[in-house]
């Protein structure tokens, strides 16, 4: 989030829980952000004004992050973002996708889907950059 203020893009975040270190970042740097309770899983509300933030902005970004039944939402909005055009920029490190699910495969065939339906896939945060340059420029 840092890296993407400090090279000028207007950045937005959620559903965070509040007191979580993603949470303070987003709030330090003076970011919109959707937030939940502690340790809560996502409510139908957040989910919805997530997505309402998700599909107003000009492309989505699918942190490279593990899901649980808690934040599962999150990655249903990437979903709902890439089938209605929206550029999903999908970062993967290299590191094991099935060890970030949580969820008994639920979020691996979420993230499979976000993927196959148009997520476009990238390594690191300078990858993540020139294609959100290339994505608001079009």
């Amino acid at each position: 989030m840092s890296a993407l203020v400090k090279k000028g893009f207007v950045v937005s975040a959620g559903v965070l829980n509040i007191g979580d270190v993603d949470w303070e970042v987003a709030k330090e740097l003076g970011l919109e952000v959707v937030e939940e309770a502690p340790f809560s899983p996502i409510s139908a509300g957040s989910y919805e004004k997530n997505l309402e933030l998700v599909l107003a902005a000009g492309a989505c970004i699918l942190a490279e992050i593990p899901f649980g039944y808690g934040n599962i939402k999150n990655l249903e909005s990437a979903l709902v973002a890439v089938r209605n055009g929206k550029p999903v920029l999908v970062v993967e490190t290299g590191g094991c996708r099935e060890k970030r699910d949580y969820t008994r495969g639920e979020a691996q065939k979420i993230y499979e889907a976000v993927k196959k339906e148009g997520g476009r896939t990238l390594r690191n945060l300078e990858d993540v950059i020139f294609m959100l340059n290339d994505c608001l420029q079009n």
